[in-house]
């Protein structure tokens, strides 16, 4: 049986690419720097950064080591994707994550996302 992938939010697609964006540029990376630290094309990360596509979680991991992200911050950047833990109630940094129907228990909801521009 075939493993149903996660559902982000749909507000990830407004928000994470400027998250994306302050994050990489807090850290001092360029975008070819990270493409590289992080395995993967610079295309890629343009386009995330453009929001015309969105990371998948294994993408995300790759993104936040090669950011160094950890703990809090590590949360907010994959919240800020759209992904939270299922049956969270989590208010971090401008990010709120809420419980969701049980009809919709794969599909992380984000009630208001990050504000960061």
């Amino acid at each position: 049986m075939a493993t149903k992938s996660p559902q982000q939010h749909p507000q990830a697609r407004e928000v994470f690419p400027a998250y994306h964006k302050q994050v990489r540029r807090e850290r001092q990376f360029t975008q070819e720097q990270l493409a590289r630290k992080a395995d993967m094309s610079v295309s890629a990360v343009q386009k995330y950064e453009n929001g015309y596509h969105l990371p998948t979680p294994a993408q995300l991991v790759k993104l936040s080591d090669a950011l160094h992200l950890t703990g809090r911050a590590r949360g907010t950047f994959f919240l800020a994707a759209g992904y939270a833990p299922i049956g969270s109630s989590i208010k971090t940094d401008g990010v709120e994550v809420f419980d969701f129907d049980e009809d919709d228990r794969e599909a992380p909801i984000i009630h208001a996302m990050s504000t960061a521009a």
